[in-house]
């Protein structure tokens, strides 16, 4: 009975010690994708809480919403590294186009990239990008290029090394 007692009591104490590190969820950029891809016009996509990676552009020209998890649950990493590239582009010339991406962090994986996050670009006149972080971008956080109307609010903007927001028309 002792011997019971005194393996109960290491095996206790062996587990109370250990140090586990979760490495969160895995959320594929196809499954990212194929959830854009099947949306209708009006609809919310809603991202898991989890970490994407994204290695090739998504581009969104829709009038969706994209709809994260929360700051830092759900968390999209770009990998761009080229000026003038982003992870995520936003080509909108739909008439009365709401495009909203809100609730999730975007964070760099190189601090020297001169890639955005974002880019819209086209005629959307009701964009809004709200409760989101931007952390460790080497280029522009979002780059508004073209005649693009809308809000941005309640965003943070942490180390970036250039402007977060970038305003041009190039048209």
């Amino acid at each position: 009975m002792r011997i019971h007692c005194l393996l109960l009591i290491v095996m206790a104490f062996f587990f109370i010690s250990c140090n586990v590190t979760e490495l969160g969820n895995y959320i594929s950029q196809s499954e990212i994708t194929a959830k854009i891809n099947a949306a209708n016009n009006g609809d919310v996509v809603d991202i898991p809480e989890g970490t994407c990676i994204i290695d090739n552009q998504i581009i969104l020209n829709k009038n969706i919403t994209i709809r994260g998890a929360g700051i830092d649950k759900t968390i999209i990493v770009g990998t761009e590294t080229d000026f003038d590239t982003q992870s995520i582009l936003i080509d909108s010339n739909i008439e009365n186009t709401l495009l909203r991406m809100t609730a999730m962090t975007f964070k760099s994986n190189q601090k020297t990239s001169n890639a955005n996050f974002i880019k819209v670009i086209g005629s959307c006149k009701r964009l809004r990008i709200d409760h989101c972080k931007f952390t460790d971008g080497g280029g522009h956080s979002i780059t508004i290029d073209g005649d693009v109307a809308g809000l941005i609010d309640h965003c943070s903007f942490i180390n970036d090394s250039q402007e977060s927001i970038s305003l041009k028309n190039t048209d």
